[in-house]
Formats: C-alpha cells, structure tokens, sequence
C-alpha cells in the first residue's frame, strides 16, 4: 500500500497545492499529510520478455504494474491532453511544436506518470515527446495513446461493421501502431494527422485506449444489423454471449494487438467507455437514452498469447448521468463517514468487473472551474459554478476515492482549456455556432476543465462587454482582423487562487 500511496501523492498535491484546508468540510485538509512527499524514484522502464513478446506494463486480476528501475508502480496518475487551443477546432490539430515542448515540461513537474492522447497527432507530437524523454530519462512521460473511430462513417451507415467502415477503422488501427514506433508516413486527410513519423516512441507506450464514448443510438442501430455476428481473435478475442459492438470492439482491439506483437511488444489494453454504456442497470435513470444499451468489458478477453493483458476504463464523473443522485446503492453508499454518489459508482463498476478478473481505470474525471453549471452533483460537486481553488480541491477528493477504492489510477480531465466545447444550456446563446472556438465563455462548463486556464488576451480580454464600443475598433479586435485569435487572443497560466499556490508548483 505504501508504494500506491507515493504514486498518488504527487497528483493530490498538484490539484491541492498549499491549500490546509482545500473543502469546505475540511475532508481533505490534512492529505499532503497523510500522503508522502513527490516521488523521486527512477522511474526509467524495465521491460521483461514474457511469452516472446517485451513489455513494462502488465495487467491482471491484482491490477496494474508498471515495472520501472525504481520499482513496481500500482496505481497510476495522469493527465488527458487534447488536440485543441483557443480560436482552433480539435480536429485541426494545431498544438504546435513549441507547445508541446512547453507542455511535456510543465506535466513533467507535476510529476504524473502519464498523458494520454486521443488520436495520432502531428509527427513534431512525438518528435518533442522522444526529446522530453530521452533527456528526462529517469523521469519520462509515459503514453496512453487512443485511435479515433470512423464515427460520422459509422453513424451514416448505421454500422460499425459496414465494410466501409471496417476498411477504415483497420487503416486507422495500422497506421497508430506505425506511427509508434516512428514506422509511417501518413497522407494528407481531412481532420487527422499526416507527414512522417520517424520517431519511436514505443519505449514509452503505457497502454493503447481504443475508440471514444460510443453513441448509445448508434450502438443500438449497429447490434440490430449485426445479431449473430461472431469472431475468434489471437490476442483478444470475445467471451461467451457478446453483444455484436462488443464482438466489433474485439476484432478491432485484437487487430491493434496484432499490429503490436509484429513489433514484438506487448502492453494493457482497453477501450474507452462511459456512464451512459456502462454494463449497470440504471432503473431510476430520468433519461431512456442513458441507458438504453451496454457494453462490457467482461465480455472481451486477453487470449495467453498477450501478456499484457486488459482493464476496462471509464470516463467517470461525479455529476452526470442523473441516476447518481438517484439509484440505491449509489447516492447512499458510505464512504469516509459520509454518502458518497461517487464512490458508490466507482464501487459498483469495480465489484462488476472482478467478477471477470478485470481491473478498473478512471481514463477522465474532474470538475469544472466555470460560472456557469450544467449539473448537480452529489457533495457539492457540480458540473460547473467552481473557483478554481474548488475544482483543484474537488479533483483531489476524486482521484484519492479512486485510490481508495483500489483502483488502477484516474486521468484528470483535462490539460488546457477547450473554447470549442458546447453544452447544452448555453449552446443556443453561442452565435454564429461554427465561431465559438474563437471566443471564451465562462458560462460554458465543458469549455473549463483545463488546470492551465486559457483566458482571453495578453493582460486582459481584448473585448469586454460593457456599452464602451471602443475596445471594438481597436486594431487586434478579431472581428475586424482575419489574423488567427491564437496570435494575439490568449493567454497560458496554470490555475491559481488567492490562498493556494500555482498548479504547477
């Protein structure tokens, strides 16, 4: 236990900083305390050779281990880094290559074990991650890397095993391995990643998490065109009685696994999931279409040709779906003197999973720091309406229950700050639609999730909505410039509050 203890200190005291009393309850005042102080251990990779395939990584019914020169690390922290910055789209990819040599720099000091990206990114990406590592070699960035799927393919088609949308999704799938290992050149493609990749990264990869949060409608669509559907993989095949997504996520999975062991490596492997698939029966569930379908883990498994085995990840947040504040088992479940929604969740899915033997990661969880709220959660935990001394301190509460519970580790959500993101109740207000990545609102929740706040203007916003039209004609305004607001409309600071030290310290 004590070795969990240093893997999770670091995180906590990044989301805590100097705070003595970071909640309102005090339930975290004393947990720099009760943790150790940052873990200086070498953290340099130790592959072993298992079964004729090497790895550093390994996952099982125990858990997680991460075998480094400074030992076996059993519970994981990390941060999810997205593909966007202020007045660009994510699928424009535009974090260049000075960013990410800034960014490596600054997630290396909080001192979390990993980042994990969500699709390929630009050959510089993994140039600047190869340099970050080699010269930081005892203490690397390891990677959780994702592969988008076809989705607006799949949605068109209504299947994801239309045979366009196969073709596609296995060209994805071969060319992320490849590009690991610094083994591609990728053409130019609309919204993805193209150029050549000549650096191997693979030293670092922690673990590939495959697909995105899956479309319950589409979901549904896909196995009533697919029943029956059947697949026998070599490193990951389905178990008995899948639903024909889980039978897809297999074949797909097993390919990529495939496309590893070619290169003779072996590491954990998962696919993303969420609330709204999750295996649970949700009966008190508001919205039908929260739990209209399921997709579970239990139902895919590693085969003994792959030693690095399997988990299932969830992206787990304390203030949505509904049926947290609801559902007996969850809203009243005890945890630390109190009830805790959350816990009782987190509890649920890793009870659910034992049953096969896997172990549970949190791949994205955190609150907000935006006026504005989209949901309530439990303990005051809402989807928005935090300081940003709250959202660190409520961060630090979420990933030490994910400790708790015994978990494999949690990924805080997220990086940077995201200008594109919508939500529903203040979507309608955003006009034009197709320009709100161009400007910041703090009544958008999804829009502030980042630990480094992306706010507007170098020294204050460059337009501020007061009845003084002058700020308007200025020469930078960007509504009368065609220059990029990137240029000159944002500023970079980790988040910070008057009684708490930087998030980067």
């Amino acid at each position: 236990m004590t070795s969990r203890r240093r893997a999770a200190s670091t995180l906590l005291l990044l989301l805590v900083g100097a705070c003595t009393n970071a909640t309102s309850d005090g339930s975290l005042d004393a947990a720099p305390d009760r943790l150790a102080a940052t873990d200086r251990a070498d953290r340099t990779p130790a592959p072993s050779v298992v079964g004729g395939l090497r790895g550093f990584a390994l996952a099982d019914a125990s858990g997680v281990a991460l075998r480094t020169a400074g030992g076996e690390i059993d519970f994981l922290t990390g941060i999810n880094v997205g593909s966007a910055v202020p007045g660009r789209m994510p699928a424009e990819l535009a974090v260049d290559a000075p960013t990410w040599r800034r960014w490596f720099g600054m997630i290396g000091e909080t001192g979390v074990h990993a980042i994990r990206i969500y699709t390929v990114q630009p050959p510089y990406f993994y140039d600047e991650l190869l340099a970050y590592n080699t010269a930081h070699h005892t203490r690397p960035l390891y990677l959780v890397h994702g592969v988008w799927i076809p989705e607006d393919q799949a949605v068109e088609a209504r299947n994801l095993s239309d045979p366009e949308v196969i073709d596609q999704t296995e060209t994805d799938i071969d060319d992320a391995v490849a590009v690991i290992h610094g083994d591609a050149t990728l053409p130019k493609r609309q919204g993805y990643a193209s150029g050549t990749y000549t650096s191997d990264v693979s030293p670092w990869l922690l673990s590939w998490v495959y697909g995105v949060e899956m479309d319950p409608n589409l979901v549904s669509q896909s196995d009533k065109a697919n029943s029956g559907q059947a697949y026998e993989g070599q490193f990951v095949t389905p178990t008995e009685d899948p639903s024909p997504t889980e039978v897809w996520l297999a074949r797909m999975i097993d390919r990529l696994a495939a496309a590893e062991a070619a290169y003779g490596n072996t590491m954990p492997l998962s696919f993303s999931n969420w609330p709204t698939t999750d295996p649970l029966e949700h009966p008190s569930e508001p919205l039908a279409s929260e739990d209209l379908v399921s997709i579970d883990a239990n139902h895919l498994r590693a085969t003994d040709r792959w030693p690095g085995g399997m988990y299932a990840s969830y992206h787990a947040y304390p203030h949505y779906p509904d049926f947290q504040r609801y559902e007996p088992g969850i809203f009243d479940y005890a945890y630390r003197d109190r009830e805790d929604a959350y816990a009782g969740y987190l509890a649920k899915l890793r009870d659910h999973h034992l049953e096969a033997d896997l172990p549970v990661m949190v791949m994205e969880f955190g609150v907000p720091s935006s006026i504005g709220s989209a949901h309530g959660g439990s303990l005051g935990r809402d989807q928005g309406g935090h300081t940003e001394q709250e959202a660190m301190a409520i961060n630090a509460d979420l990933l030490r229950t994910q400790f708790d519970l015994g978990l494999l580790g949690g990924f805080v959500f997220a990086w940077q700050d995201e200008w594109f993101k919508r939500t529903w109740n203040t979507m309608d207000t955003e006009i034009p639609a197709d320009r709100r990545q161009l400007w910041q609102n703090p009544l958008t929740n999804e829009a502030n999730f980042g630990l480094v706040a992306m706010d507007a203007g170098e020294g204050g916003p460059p337009i501020v909505i007061d009845g003084d039209g002058a700020d308007w004609m200025t020469a930078n305004s960007p509504v009368i410039t065609s220059r990029p607001i990137i240029t000159f409309g944002r500023s970079e600071r980790p988040m910070t509050s008057p009684t708490c030290t930087s998030a980067s310290s």
